[in-house]
């Protein structure tokens, strides 16, 4: 199971896609610093993991610029409930 934790808006430096390696590393940087504000633990001592959706080269053409955010089973299991404030 996923639970989505945050999203935000890539800056927009300009028309050109960024690439899908660009934005996939920069997501994860992003996403494992809101991740401890959401959890309350870091991502790295955290039983948890996370993963990215982020804009492919189409959807970019057309304006989207969102990123998304989810928290994973780290064990590639499924969670019961809600990951925010579990300090785990």
């Amino acid at each position: 199971s996923m639970e989505v934790f945050a999203q935000y808006e890539v800056d927009d430096d300009g028309d050109r896609y960024p690439g899908s390696s660009e934005l996939t590393w920069a997501a994860q940087d992003e996403c494992r610093e809101r991740f401890e504000e959401y959890v309350g633990e870091s991502y790295w001592d955290s039983r948890f993991d996370l993963t990215t959706l982020t804009p492919s080269f189409s959807t970019w053409d057309v304006g989207d610029r969102t990123v998304t955010c989810l928290i994973v089973a780290g064990d590639g299991g499924t969670f019961v409930g809600s990951a925010r404030a579990a300090d785990r």
